[in-house]
């Protein structure tokens, strides 16, 4: 029986990952706050970076490497993670803009008595997670 070979994988195809790591945490360490640097700038200049990497094959072009990209975009997962990520950023800033985490926190220490810190607390932890239902649980096939 022979064993099949597997491509082996190249360190060029992390670069892009650990430009994203770099220049993200690097900003949020110099700038002391990471809001300052958006999270879809960071990515956006990986891909950029991505899409400017020779790999093995030198020969490819720009609309090649568009295609690889789009390729690995269209997956099934990939569009599942983009779209959670789309909407888990659309709902923090709902909440940001309408001061609701401000609100569960006041509730909190204004209607709480210290003797029901621990109901409490899982209280105000059941209301926090409510909006999220069931993203935690298993995906629908």
């Amino acid at each position: 029986m022979q064993k099949k070979e597997h491509p082996k994988g190249n360190f060029i195809g992390l670069i892009p990952l650990i430009f994203f790591l770099v220049i993200y945490i690097s900003s949020g360490i110099v700038t002391r706050s990471f809001d300052n640097m958006p999270l879809l700038v960071a990515m956006i200049l990986a891909s950029i970076v991505a899409l400017a990497l020779k790999g093995d094959n030198k020969a490819d072009t720009f609309e090649d490497k568009l295609t690889v990209f789009f390729k690995g975009a269209g997956q099934e997962t990939m569009i599942l993670m983009i779209v959670i990520f789309m909407l888990a950023g659309g709902f923090y800033y709902v909440t940001k803009s309408m001061h609701a985490v401000e609100t569960v926190t006041n509730i909190g220490l204004t209607y709480l008595h210290g003797h029901f810190w621990c109901r409490g607390s899982l209280s105000l932890a059941a209301l926090s997670a409510l909006p999220w239902g069931h993203r935690w649980g298993p995906l629908p096939h």
